[in-house]
């Protein structure tokens, strides 16, 4: 009689362990959804730019700046993404940037900046871009260094680096490198007139152990919530943590007085922090968004709609890093204010054959143009939609 009264306490636990956390887990990373060809028809690739995991856009310039490396480095060297072969790691990194000809594609102009004798070496990530009240364009790049002490553990020393961008001679002069709480950074969000910069942990301070991975492989991530927020303030060049338990916080955008953050999760959220200081950069959680998938980079367009690079089918995403020729969907997902809430939609989305696996989804308004660039993509895709 024991038995059964355990037995059926057991099945009544994993029925509903399975509807509320493992079918809707199932769902949102995808599995069974069908790919649509979305807006994907008037799409141009440029395979010069390889391997660019994050960009941001420059209206006023009409300038993409996009942080890349090679696929090769990615395979072996990509921390976020628990691979830490630094042995096999790219030494050169670079900020590009790009201008699209939209009369004629072909003749679109790739220019890639150099960094200054003061920069340290980098192993590019995340990028976000800003202007001073001089009119100065700042640039801040988190970085996976190598270990420190690498015979005593296999992990990533990484910083957030912070640059002037000299477009007259396209070189990044160093400024400054941040090292206070940056655990395991993934994307950055300047600060206006770069008085400091936002940053995602997405393994909060963990950087190995088995509470670092049981974030993204168990099924309850909840319990897990190990990622933070970090500010790092230009002026007293002093860090610190402004936002704790977040599931895998993965992109990070500004738009006005509120803070995006996409969470790469097994529930789809993407969180909204409002803005409550300024200068020492803390934040209040105001809402949730829950989305039908998992999300990677995040950016603002200058008409306040946020963009995120959405995985269809993010159990597979990984599949890329083993075989790059393996082709991974993705999706453009924008979401506008609405009232007192937000509004998203799908926007973009291919099976692979334009963008593969795309990490990041850049919006220009005045062109009405998608540029789309991936972590482990071949190529930067733009698509006019």
């Amino acid at each position: 009689m024991l038995r059964w009264t355990i037995a059926s306490v057991l099945l009544s636990f994993l029925v509903v362990s399975f509807q509320l956390y493992l079918k809707p887990a199932i769902k949102v990373v995808g599995y069974g959804r069908e790919i649509e060809n979305l807006r994907n028809n008037k799409c141009h690739t440029f395979d010069s730019l390889e391997s660019c995991e994050s960009a941001v856009l420059d209206e006023q310039t009409d300038t993409l700046y996009l942080a890349c490396s090679t696929i090769a480095s990615r395979i072996a060297w990509a921390p976020a993404g628990d691979s830490f072969n630094f042995s096999g790691m790219s030494h050169e990194d670079y900020v590009a940037a790009f201008k699209f000809n939209r009369d004629n594609p072909a003749k679109s102009e790739v220019q890639k900046f150099k960094f200054d004798a003061a920069s340290p070496f980098v192993s590019l990530h995340g990028i976000d871009i800003t202007r001073s009240t001089n009119g100065e364009l700042h640039m801040f790049l988190n970085s996976h260094r190598p270990p420190l002490a690498p015979e005593k553990r296999l992990v990533q020393y990484s910083t957030v680096e912070w640059f002037k961008v000299d477009a007259a001679t396209k070189t990044l002069v160093y400024q400054a490198t941040f090292d206070e709480h940056v655990s395991t950074p993934n994307g950055v969000a300047a600060a206006e007139n770069a008085d400091g910069v936002w940053f995602t942990n997405d393994h909060g301070p963990y950087l190995d152990g088995w509470v670092r991975k049981a974030q993204v492989d168990l099924l309850f991530p909840r319990t897990f919530s190990i990622g933070t927020l970090g500010y790092c303030s230009t002026k007293s060049r002093k860090c610190r943590i402004v936002a704790e338990n977040l599931m895998y916080p993965n992109g990070i955008a500004r738009s006005g007085s509120q803070i995006f953050v996409a969470g790469s999760s097994t529930v789809g959220a993407a969180y909204v922090y409002d803005i409550v200081e300024e200068e020492e950069g803390t934040l209040q959680l105001n809402t949730t968004i829950i989305m039908d998938r998992p999300q990677d980079n995040v950016s603002a367009d200058s008409e306040g709609n946020l963009w995120f690079a959405g995985f269809p089918r993010a159990h597979t995403l990984f599949e890329m890093f083993k075989n790059p020729a393996i082709f991974q969907p993705s999706s453009g997902i924008k979401v506008s204010p609405s009232g007192t809430g937000f509004t998203w939609e799908k926007v973009f989305e291919d099976p692979g054959r334009v963008s593969s696996g795309a990490t990041s989804v850049i919006h220009h308004p005045k062109h009405n143009l998608l540029f789309i660039s991936g972590v482990a993509m071949p190529m930067l895709t733009v698509c006019e939609i």
